[in-house]
This record gives structure tokens, sequence and C-alpha cells, in this order.
């Protein structure tokens, strides 16, 4: 496919070796066109382990002629995708865990139907036992099987804890012509989980979402119509205030008959102490919600939207899940949608989530 093309398992030599074989790195001869796959790194979905080695990346940048400075994308990514708290998310949200959570749904399920069944009909169940075992082995299948399914079908196409993450690095990387994204997918009956870099020039989509977006004076287009239907119920929460350090003007060191003599108390002493000049002071922090609908003139609009998708993008580049096309406007060599339709048909799907 499109997406793997070019690409190969760098071996133990030199200072790109693979001793995990999580590294992939393309053949540096093949040329860079919109949706070509430069990198992708795999790694672990549990919390605990070892993360992604971003160590791959500048020297497979240089490797196709992108000169990617080490602060453009190691430090966001770092700041995205190594708290906790979105390795565990990362951990109970992927394919992996689903893999491992449906057999245990079953056997849940098989224990739960036998010994309900057989505590209020016990002659039955014991004269009819295989064909009772059968029955409740397939209606166990159908439940595991069921929520397996809800499961993947309840994802949302734009997942907040990993694609508007990346909004940040994607607005560095964009400079660069890169896309980043967070794969999720399954191959041979396994969970897989890979961040993908691809290379694409944005100019020529940013340009064309603009026109999209330019309604007539005094009325939405219709782009912008469906953008705030669509992206209206996506929100994050932002956290605002904090610890701040307040400076004080210098004052004379001289005292003065406002100057206590005694504090009152050492609680007085504890509560006054971080109020000095150049001590930090902790300000009252609060959380906001902040909805996703792009504002602005119809070029930050643009923008704004190209970096939310340019992480969805990506994803489904690296895990192969667009469709080809030979009607493809800025990624004919790719086969596949450029990201201004891409981001055109998602908000024109009516089951876009």
């Amino acid at each position: 496919t499109a997406c793997t093309e070019g690409q190969e398992t760098v071996s133990q030599h030199r200072d790109l070796e693979d001793v995990q074989g999580t590294r992939c790195l393309p053949d540096q001869q093949a040329p860079l066109y919109n949706g070509r796959v430069i990198l992708t790194l795999s790694a672990g979905v549990s919390f605990w382990g070892a993360g992604f080695d971003y160590e791959a990346c500048e020297p497979a940048f240089a490797l196709n002629g992108l000169q990617v400075p080490a602060e453009d994308f190691e430090a966001p990514l770092r700041q995205v995708l190594d708290p906790p708290e979105i390795r565990r998310f990362l951990c109970f949200n992927s394919y992996r865990f689903l893999v491992i959570l449906s057999p245990a749904l079953y056997v849940l399920a098989l224990c739960a139907l036998f010994s309900t069944f057989h505590f209020f009909l016990h002659s039955y169940i014991e004269e009819y036992l295989i064909l009772s075992c059968l029955g409740f082995s397939t209606m166990a299948l159908i439940f595991a099987g069921a929520v397996a399914l809800f499961l993947c079908r309840s994802r949302d196409q734009i997942i907040v804890n990993s694609d508007v993450r990346l909004m940040k690095a994607n607005e560095k990387l964009r400079g660069h012509r890169l896309l980043v994204g967070l794969s999720d997918y399954m191959e041979n009956c396994t969970g897989r989980l890979q961040l993908t870099f691809c290379f694409f020039d944005v100019g020529d989509c940013l340009q064309r979402l603009t026109q999209l977006l330019e309604g007539s004076p005094g009325s939405q287009s219709p782009l912008q119509a469906k953008m705030h239907q669509k992206l209206g119920r996506f929100c994050v929460s932002v956290t605002e205030g904090g610890p701040t350090f307040l400076h004080a003007v210098a004052v004379e060191e001289t005292e003065s008959e406002e100057t206590p003599l005694l504090d009152g108390s050492g609680e007085r002493k504890e509560s006054c102490e971080p109020t000095g000049p150049g001590r930090p002071r902790s300000a009252l922090a609060y959380t906001v919600a902040v909805n996703l609908v792009p504002r602005g003139t119809p070029q930050e609009a643009a923008s704004q939207l190209l970096t939310l998708y340019s992480a969805v993008y990506a994803r489904l580049l690296g895990a192969c899940q667009l469709p080809r096309t030979l009607h493809s406007l800025h990624a004919q060599d790719a086969a596949v949608p450029c990201l201004c339709q891409h981001i055109e048909s998602s908000l024109a799907c009516p089951c876009f989530p």
C-alpha cells in the first residue's frame, strides 16, 4: 500500500540500529511527496513501558533531506505522550487491551450464565449438560462480541486525549512539511500502537480550505455551517491561573510606624511569608471548557482546521485506513485523499461522531 511504500526495517548497524524492532525507516532514495510515511515508531501501550524512542527521528528526517531540530518535535511529543495519565488512557483505550478484554468478558459471561441457570434449573441443566453448555457458550460469545463491537464503533474520529493534544506538535512540524499522529490498529489479531510521521505540504490545502470557508457577505459558507455543527460538541478542559510569582515594588528597609513589631502568631507568620518580595504566591486556579470550533478570519479558521485534523490524518495514514482514490487533489502520488479533502468529507459525513 501507499502508506508502507518504501519502508524498511533497519538492522543493527551504525547509529540507526534498532535493538527492539520498534523503528521503521524508509528508503532514503524514495522521493518525497504528500502522504508519504517518513517514519513510524512503535512502542508498548502500557503506561509503565519505555515509550517511544525519539532519538530515531532526527537521523530519519536527515536521511530524507529534512532538517528538523529536536526541540520542534521531541519536547512537544514528550509533553503530550509521556504523562502517566495519558499512558494509562492509551493502554486502556487500545485495541491490544480490547483483545485481552474480549476473552475475559466471554469467560465472565459464561460463568454468570451457567451459575444463574444452574441455581434455578438444577435438574434440567444436569440432564442436558452438553446442550446447556453449548447454549451458554453461544450466548457468552455473542455478548462478548457485541461489547467489543460497541467499543470499537463508539470511538470518536477525533480522539481528544491524543489527536487534540498533538495539535501543538503538528503546529511546529507543519513548518517542516511534516505531520505526526498516533495510530492504534489491529494487525494479525494483535493491537499495535505507533507514532507516524508523514510528509505533507499543507500550503495548497490551506488555500483551498480558505476559499471554502469564505461565504458571501452576511451568510455562512456550507463548510462553516457543517464545521459548527460537527465540532460544536468537542471541548477540552484548560486549567488557567495557578502559582505565580508576584514581585513587590522595592521598599526602604527602614522601620516605620506601619511596620508591625511582632507577629501575632505562628499562623500569621506562615500566611504572610509567601507574600514577600520575590516569593511565590499561589493564585486561584480554575478550569474552563474550550470549544474546538475554529474562529477568526477564514484563513485563520482554515489553519486551525488543518492543525486539528493533522493528527487524525497522520493516524489514519499510518494505519492504512484512508480510502484509496485516483481523484486526490494534493496527494496524487499517495493515491489517498489529501488533508483538505479528508476534512471536507469528515465534516460532511452524517455518521461523524
